[in-house]
C-alpha cells in the first residue's frame, strides 16, 4: 500500500538547512572562523526563526494566524492572503509533484495541528486534483469530529485521510525501546 503523509514534522527543513550551511561554511572556507560562526549562525536564526509564514506575514508563524487576520482586517488581508495563497500553493505544488512522480496512491494523509483542524487547507490543497484520483467532499471536510476521517467523495479514487497524531506517545515509546534495547511496538489494543 502506497500512501502519503502531507503534513507532520518531518525534519527536512533542518537537513536542507544542514547542507546549505555546509556550502556556505565550504564558500567562506577562507575567512576567519569566528567571522563564519557569526555568519552561519545568522543564516541559520535567519532561515529558522524568521523566514516562511513569519517572514512573508511579519506577524507570525502560525499559518491560522494569517488566515484568521486575512478574514478582519482590510488592511492586513492583502498581505496575509498573500501569505495563505503561497502556503497552500507550495502544499498543492509538492503534493502534484509527488503524485505524478509515484503515480497512483492509496490515500493522501492530513496530521499533526494544521492537517487536522485547518478544514480550509486541507479543501484547497485537494480541491481540482481529480487527475490524481483526488476528490474531496465538502460537507465531510468541513465537519470532522472523530478521528481518523476519510473526508474524500465517495467516488473519489484515492482517499482523503485525516488522522490525530500523538507525538508524546510516539516519543514516550522511542525513548522506552531505547532505554529497554525493545522495538517500539503499539501496545494490543492501543493507539499508533
Amino acid at each position: 500500500m502506497l500512501v502519503r503523509h502531507v503534513f507532520g514534522r518531518v525534519g527536512q527543513s533542518r537537513n536542507f538547512l544542514g547542507q546549505a550551511l555546509e556550502i556556505l561554511r565550504r564558500a567562506l572556507n577562507g575567512l576567519n572562523m569566528c567571522a563564519y560562526g557569526a555568519v552561519s549562525g545568522a543564516v541559520e536564526k535567519l532561515l529558522n526563526k524568521r523566514s516562511g509564514v513569519l517572514g512573508m506575514s511579519g506577524v507570525s508563524a502560525d499559518i491560522r494566524d494569517a488566515f484568521a487576520r486575512a478574514a478582519k482586517t482590510p488592511e492586513q488581508g492583502a498581505e496575509m492572503d498573500v501569505t495563505s495563497q503561497v502556503y497552500l500553493w507550495r502544499i498543492r505544488k509538492y503534493l502534484g509533484a509527488y503524485l505524478a512522480v509515484v503515480g497512483k496512491a492509496d490515500a493522501v494523509i492530513f496530521t499533526d495541528t494544521i492537517g487536522e483542524t485547518v478544514p480550509i487547507v486541507r479543501w484547497a490543497v485537494c480541491t481540482d486534483m481529480e487527475v490524481f484520483g483526488l476528490k474531496i467532499d465538502a460537507e465531510r471536510n468541513n465537519n470532522v469530529t472523530k478521528y481518523p476521517a476519510d473526508v474524500a467523495a465517495d467516488d473519489s479514487a484515492v482517499r482523503i485521510l485525516v488522522i490525530q497524531t500523538n507525538e508524546e506517545l510516539a516519543i514516550a515509546r522511542r525513548t522506552y525501546a531505547t532505554l529497554s534495547g525493545t522495538a517500539a511496538t503499539a501496545p494490543e489494543g492501543g493507539e499508533a
